[in-house]
């Protein structure tokens, strides 16, 4: 995947949320709420416009917050980042992060399965099931 390099705006907002992770909410002076409100209101159009499915909308926010995707908070430049030029979904990043957040999710999947076998063996074990 490429990487729009992250301009201005992008590292002002990482700041932001890097000095509001900890707080809580509540105690957040107004105008920081009202930027959140309007970031987060940006960000579920983004989804929406992006993919009609959860799991679509899944895959680009895991790319969001994973820094596989820098977005601009222009939305038409965010959106021919992910989906492709219009008419052009080649030119886009969708079937790469939709395939990329597959593969985390399926190793997520092996890994507890993994972590659970011991588990899952002693059980079978000790509770032999009747014939």
């Amino acid at each position: 995947m490429t990487h729009a390099a992250p301009g201005p705006i992008s590292m002002t907002l990482s700041a932001f949320f890097t000095s509001t992770a900890n707080q809580n909410p509540d105690n957040l002076p107004p105008a920081k709420k009202a930027i959140m409100g309007m970031m987060k209101k940006y960000l579920l159009n983004l989804l929406t416009l992006c993919s009609d499915e959860q799991f679509g909308q899944d895959a680009v926010e895991w790319a969001i917050m994973n820094g596989n995707i820098h977005l601009t908070y222009t939305l038409q430049e965010d959106l021919r980042l992910i989906m492709g030029e219009p008419g052009k979904p080649e030119t886009g990043q969708y079937d790469a992060i939709v395939e990329a957040y597959r593969r985390v999710l399926q190793q997520h999947y092996n890994s507890l399965v993994q972590s659970y076998r011991p588990l899952l063996e002693e059980l079978n074990r000790s509770n032999p099931v009747a014939a």
